[in-house]
């Protein structure tokens, strides 16, 4: 097997010798700038910004691109891509790019680089801001405080920041317990075997505050309880105003063991002011004779892809 080394001592350098460390070292993405914004006509602006390439070209942009954008009928997620092709010509080739009508990610691009994303809610409304999610920085610095400040928060019984509401009259609420044998510690909401009506309700209102433009992006539960068309959970969220978010996948239905569930939380209506409260409801619905467990409630705010 055959060893190459860079930057040797009097080694001459080439364009190869530049991008290969890169490559090796380094993940591709944005690194500064590239700032994305909407202009007076709804259109979308793409900031000057310095990136690394997928096959360890940097490239650098010192003015605004402009793309065209035409709001959609229906809701369509859009991702600006920077692409390029490393070819052995004087100059090199340019960096293009292009606004696609897909959910592409660094993951799945393999000639290029993710800039952003638009998630427009559909209908013809003009493109605003809020529908615009920019690539994260990869600066270190940047980077760094983006991982930080975009941790979940997990909750474990006894659950923290919660006040019960609508508690049914047969409804027993257990606030902290242990499965010996899946050694979860966990909530339980059980029925009773004579409740009348058979189905009761128990609301938890869990309150978190919006921090550093970080709205929910999903609220993970892990759950056990029998499978039963008449027992439960939905999850619910509403925003800093205590208007309703849309939820996808909410509705969770049983199975008889410990189970994760991912409910995703829309990112485009709502409105999320930072330093205001905003609240995630589980309402538990069980029947006669049943119960519910919750082991883990865990909110997920990392809106990259």
């Amino acid at each position: 097997m055959s060893q190459t080394r860079y930057y040797n001592y009097g080694s001459v350098l080439d364009d190869v010798s530049e991008n290969i460390p890169h490559y090796a070292l380094h993940p591709k993405g944005v690194y500064r700038g590239f700032t994305l914004s909407v202009d007076a006509s709804y259109n979308l602006v793409l900031g000057e910004g310095h990136g690394l390439q997928h096959d360890g070209v940097v490239w650098k942009e010192d003015a605004d691109r402009t793309f065209t954008f035409t709001a959609p009928s229906t809701a369509t997620t859009y991702t600006l891509v920077a692409t390029h092709t490393n070819r052995e010509i004087l100059g090199g080739t340019p960096v293009e790019y292009s606004l696609e009508e897909s959910l592409i990610t660094n993951a799945t691009l393999f000639d290029g680089v993710v800039l952003g994303w638009i998630n427009h809610p559909g209908g013809g409304t003009p493109l605003i801001q809020a529908y615009v999610t920019e690539a994260p920085k990869l600066a270190d610095n940047d980077y760094a405080w983006l991982v930080a400040e975009a941790q979940p928060v997990e909750l474990i019984p006894p659950l923290s920041r919660y006040a019960n509401s609508a508690v049914g009259t047969d409804i027993t609420f257990t606030e902290q317990a242990f499965d010996t044998t899946n050694f979860v510690v966990y909530e339980e909401v059980s029925n009773a075997p004579t409740a009348i009506p058979a189905v009761q309700q128990l609301v938890q209102n869990l309150c978190f505050f919006m921090q550093s433009g970080l709205r929910p992006v999903a609220v993970e539960v892990y759950v056990d309880f029998p499978s039963s068309p008449s027992t439960s959970v939905t999850i619910e969220v509403f925003d800093t105003n205590q208007t309703p978010v849309t939820v996808t996948g909410g509705t969770i239905s049983g199975s008889g063991a410990w189970t994760a569930h991912y409910a995703n939380v829309d990112q485009v209506g709502g409105t999320f002011d930072d330093d205001k409260p905003y609240t995630v409801r589980i309402t538990f619905d069980v029947n006669q004779g049943e119960y519910i467990r919750l082991g883990r409630v865990r909110v997920h705010f990392w809106k990259y892809f």
